[in-house]
């Protein structure tokens, strides 16, 4: 159980020892898999950028859907649409900010 439990903290880090400084040496070319606070901020910025691109109706679902956690029945009860309209409204605007966040980066 310990060896399991010990496995990701060892792969939080790649080291790659084949690179090779001037000298002779190995050079320790570290890639961090932990997310920095300034990479958080970078992407919750271009996030709220993309965000405000949307059309306010595709927000509206995303938001209602994803950070209130609404079904789509209730979506569709309290806007006054069927529920597949308001699945597809959940996933177009999906896909346009997975497109918003390509072009902004």
């Amino acid at each position: 159980m310990t060896i399991r439990r010990n496995r990701s903290r060892r792969q939080d880090c790649l080291v790659d020892l084949s690179v090779v400084d001037s000298g002779g040496r190995g050079v320790s070319d570290i890639q961090d898999r932990n997310e920095s606070s300034e990479r958080n901020y970078v992407n919750r910025d271009l996030a709220a950028k993309a965000m405000l691109r949307l059309n306010p109706l595709l927000r509206a679902a995303f938001l209602l859907h994803k950070r209130e956690g609404w079904t789509h029945k209730e979506m569709a009860e309290e806007l006054g649409i069927s529920a597949e309209t308001a699945k597809s409204r959940v996933y177009r605007a999906r896909r346009q900010l997975r497109e918003e966040m390509q072009f902004l980066t």
